[in-house]
């Protein structure tokens, strides 16, 4: 039996005491006897107030403090879980272009998930939780290209960690990533901060400086473009950009790539990628789905110079920062968060809610009775 509310149950024994040192106090009316200057006292009745040895009226004592026992037990939300697990671990491993090994971040995930009930999230540039057999994906781990984006991974990891609450009596999140600097973002410490515990920080080989293999970079011919189909029909965009720079000009979208595998570089206005990366084992492609107009001066203006400064970047250098990022450790936060501490999720009504609930109101119609 667990009481996630057990603060109500508290505030209900104490009014139960309270009820109880009322039943002490009874209203008496005092001995009489008659004297000759009885006539001139007023027709009232004369009661005075005093404490019993024994309280006045058991039946109505036992019933209100039942009452009031049984409305403080249904809000402190009790839940039966006869099978419970002390510790509940979830797990985050990075697939991200990040990592150094695939091997070592699946080897130091396998040792932390202790039991089935364990959760496994992994995260590249999204993430997700593994619903089964996490052995199975963690020995099939591969290093993707696509930046690893630790705000994702954190938001899946909380997420999980309230619908396992129930399961168990406390928890804890560990990250297993190099955290560099490029997998962070503005809305990565309010997110931390939304978990009340410590988050655990398993710092793995990092892929370090990006390759300075010189990238080919391929742009729309006659023939057409490896790695793209034709879109049917072709529109129009008026921007692309690439990091930094930005380039307006009324753009002939002819291209659709193709993101398999492949790192995004440049998007168009409306998010469709416009240039993506592909990494070999020394060398990558950059596949550019940029038609350039046959009239203008757009090839000669600054701004169109840094997007091509920018897609000249060697292999994996486009937006990378392998700067290991400082991960706090907060020592006045538990390592272990309990259950009860999670906050943002509904806790919905148990059936020995309802049972208490109804226990008490029939001990209210009861007392009802009695009092009559």
């Amino acid at each position: 039996m667990t009481l996630l509310a057990p603060a109500f149950l508290l505030a209900a024994v104490a009014a139960a005491l309270a009820v109880v040192a009322l039943h002490f106090i009874v209203m008496r009316q005092p001995p009489q006897d008659v004297l000759p200057t009885a006539r001139f006292i007023p027709m009232r009745p004369a009661l005075v107030r005093t404490v019993n040895k024994v309280p006045e009226d058991i039946l109505l004592l036992v019933l209100r403090t039942l009452a009031i026992l049984g409305v403080g037990a249904a809000f402190a939300r009790p839940v039966w879980r006869p099978g419970h697990i002390p510790i509940v671990h979830v797990v985050v491993a990075d697939r991200s272009r990040a990592i150094a090994r695939a091997s070592e971040v699946g080897d130091s995930a396998r040792r932390l998930l202790s039991n089935a009930n364990d959760a496994l999230v992994i995260f590249d540039s999204t993430a997700h939780q593994v619903v089964r057999q996490p052995a199975d994906s963690l020995a099939h781990l591969t290093r993707a290209p696509a930046r690893g984006a630790l705000s994702a991974a954190l938001v899946v990891a909380l997420r999980t960690a309230a619908r396992l609450r129930d399961r168990a009596d406390s928890l804890d999140i560990t990250l297993i990533s190099p955290a560099e600097v490029e997998e962070l973002d503005a809305a990565t410490d309010s997110i931390r901060a939304e978990w009340p515990g410590a988050i655990r920080l398993v710092r793995v080989a990092s892929d370090g400086a990006p390759s300075m293999a010189r990238a080919t970079v391929t742009w729309p011919t006659r023939d057409g473009l490896p790695g793209a189909s034709v879109r049917i029909p072709t529109d129009t965009a008026t921007a692309i950009t690439a990091g930094a720079a930005v380039v307006v000009a009324p753009f002939a979208r002819r291209w659709r790539l193709d993101t398999t595998d492949a790192q995004v570089i440049a998007r168009w206005v409306d998010g469709e990628p416009a240039v993506v990366e592909r990494r070999a084992t020394s060398a990558c492609t950059r596949s550019v789905a940029v038609s350039l107009p046959a009239a203008g001066d757009l090839v000669l203006r600054p701004e169109f110079r840094r997007f091509a400064a920018a897609l000249g970047l060697p292999c994996g250098a486009f937006g990378r920062d392998t700067t290991p990022a400082p991960w706090p450790v907060d020592h006045a936060r538990p390592r272990r968060v309990s259950a009860r501490m999670l906050a943002g999720v509904s806790m919905a009504s148990t059936p020995l809610t309802l049972w208490l609930l109804g226990f008490a109101l029939a001990a209210l119609v009861a007392e009802l009775f009695v009092r009559r």
